[in-house]
């Protein structure tokens, strides 16, 4: 482990914590800690805990189930989310699984499981239903760590800053300007997409509809969100639809969001949000609703 890995954390007592029980979990799960005993940390106010990292998108990197190892080269993408401190959301990148789990002193036991049954295509993916066990549990900023028995998750991320006091959060945007072919589409109709940023890293991205007299139609798409300190940022699409009869096109509104989604990079001055697609060159730029 570089020693210098912990200059930045001296400040921040929080994080120095983590970084306590990330070093605590290589003891634990028999990597080498030298000469250094370090016990395993009980998590005290584990609901607080993992309320900090609600929703973070947390990467399967590595698996060791029933003491064999899993390459992850051939396997399609495993994401795991803490959606609250009772609910975990993990997506195969074709199936979703909705997970439930209580906390009893230092160890996370989930209580049930299901997942919907889309017929995938012929994809290597990784067994949700392995999570059904007791687990012990170590969490960190940038690493979250399983181990029952011979059995062992790694899950890693880097946008799991706090989000509370970011200025995207908590406000309304609208759609102002995009090199995206289907916002002119989206502009001609005389609908300006929408997207709102919540603090438990929740997003939504719509559009305006007429569904009929006396209702509230939208069009539109949402998920989960990260950030880390360097105005990166990570988008997370899980649901979405349309209501009723709408002269938005779908598929234009399809298009638009899916591009948005890859938006890797954020920039805020004054009343105005711009996201970026560095690979694609693509921007979407929102001014503030007032």
């Amino acid at each position: 482990m570089d020693v210098n890995s912990t200059k930045n954390l001296s400040g921040d007592p929080m994080k120095h914590s983590f970084f306590t029980l990330a070093v605590a979990s290589l003891c634990f799960f028999s990597l080498s800690c030298n000469e250094t005993s370090v016990g395993v940390a009980v998590p005290q106010g584990a609901a607080e805990l993992i309320r900090s990292f609600q929703n973070v998108p947390w990467r399967l990197t590595y698996a060791q189930v029933a003491g064999s190892a899993i390459n992850f080269s051939t396997y399609r993408p495993f994401e795991l989310f803490i959606r609250d401190d009772s609910t975990l959301f993990a997506n195969d990148d074709c199936n979703y699984y909705y997970i439930g789990f209580r906390i009893s002193g230092d160890s996370l036991a989930v209580t049930s499981i299901s997942a919907t049954e889309a017929a995938c295509p012929d994809w290597t993916t990784f067994d949700g239903y392995t999570l059904r066990k007791t687990w012990k549990v170590i969490i960190s900023p940038h690493l979250l760590m399983f181990a029952s028995g011979s059995t062992f998750l790694q899950l890693m991320c880097d946008f799991t800053a706090p989000v509370d006091k970011n200025p995207l959060v908590g406000k309304t945007w609208l759609l102002h300007a995009s090199n995206d072919t289907a916002f002119h589409v989206l502009q001609e109709v005389g609908y300006l997409p929408t997207l709102q940023l919540t603090p438990n890293r929740e997003y939504r991205l719509w559009w305006r509809s007429d569904c009929g007299p006396g209702t509230d139609g939208r069009i539109g798409f949402g998920g989960y969100f990260g950030c880390n300190a360097d105005s990166g940022i990570l988008f997370r699409e899980y649901n979405g639809g349309i209501c009723g009869f709408t002269p938005v096109p779908y598929q234009d509104m399809r298009t638009l969001s899916r591009g948005f989604e890859l938006s890797s990079g954020y920039r805020v001055a004054d009343s105005t949000a711009t996201f970026t697609d560095s690979s694609a060159g693509t921007f979407y730029q929102f001014v503030r609703s007032e």
